[in-house]
C-alpha cells in the first residue's frame, strides 16, 4: 500500500493571464538557475575528479558553491511564488466557499506579499552591515555584502510576484461582480 503525497498540487485559482514582463523575468529567471545549478555540477565533478585523481582540489571550492547556492535558492523563489508551489499546510483548503473562500485566499497572498518584502528588507539590512564591515569568505576572500544585496532584490522580485497575485485575485473578483450585475 502507497499512498502518493503530490507537494506540488495545482493552486484552485488559475494563474493570472501572461504579462510580458513577467514572462521575460521567468526566462531571466530561470537562466540563472540553470546556469547556477550547471555550475555547481561541474564544479563538484571537476573538484572530485581533481582531488582523487591529481590530489589538488579547487581552491574554494566549497565557497563557490555556497555562493552559486544562495543564487539558486533566491533566483527560484519568484518563481516558487509566482507558481503558488510553496509548501503548504492547507488546513481550510476545500472547507471555504464563495466570498469567505476569496477572503482567505486574498489574506493568504497579501501575508506571502508582506513576508516576502520583510525578508527582502532584512537581507538588505545585512547587506549593509556586511558591507560596511568588510567581510568576505575565508579562501577567496569573496565579499558578503553583494551577494546580500543580490538575495535581498532576488527576494523583493518574489514580493512583487506575490502583488502580481495579489492583483490578478482582485481583478478576478472584480470581472466576477461584473458578470453577476450583466
Amino acid at each position: 500500500m502507497s499512498a502518493e503525497i503530490n507537494m506540488l498540487e495545482t493552486p484552485a485559482t488559475p494563474m493570472p493571464v501572461r504579462i510580458k514582463w513577467v514572462a521575460w523575468a521567468e526566462g531571466v529567471l530561470q537562466g540563472i538557475v540553470a546556469i547556477a545549478i550547471l555550475f555547481i555540477m561541474v564544479l563538484t565533478f571537476t573538484d572530485v575528479v581533481m582531488r582523487y585523481l591529481v590530489s589538488s582540489p579547487i581552491k574554494g571550492s566549497a565557497e563557490m558553491v555556497q555562493f552559486a547556492m544562495a543564487l539558486l535558492i533566491f533566483a527560484a523563489f519568484p518563481l516558487v511564488t509566482y507558481h503558488e508551489k510553496h509548501i503548504t499546510v492547507s488546513l481550510l483548503h476545500g472547507r471555504l466557499h464563495g466570498t469567505s473562500g476569496w477572503v482567505h485566499r486574498l489574506i493568504i497572498l497579501a501575508i506571502d506579499t508582506a513576508t516576502c518584502f520583510a525578508i527582502a528588507w532584512q537581507l538588505a539590512e545585512e547587506g549593509a552591515y556586511l558591507g560596511n564591515s568588510g567581510m568576505s569568505t575565508m579562501v577567496l576572500g569573496w565579499y558578503l555584502g553583494p551577494l546580500a544585496y543580490a538575495m535581498s532584490a532576488l527576494s523583493a522580485v518574489a514580493g512583487m510576484a506575490a502583488l502580481v497575485l495579489v492583483v490578478g485575485h482582485c481583478r478576478k473578483a472584480g470581472r466576477g461582480a461584473e458578470e453577476k450585475s450583466a
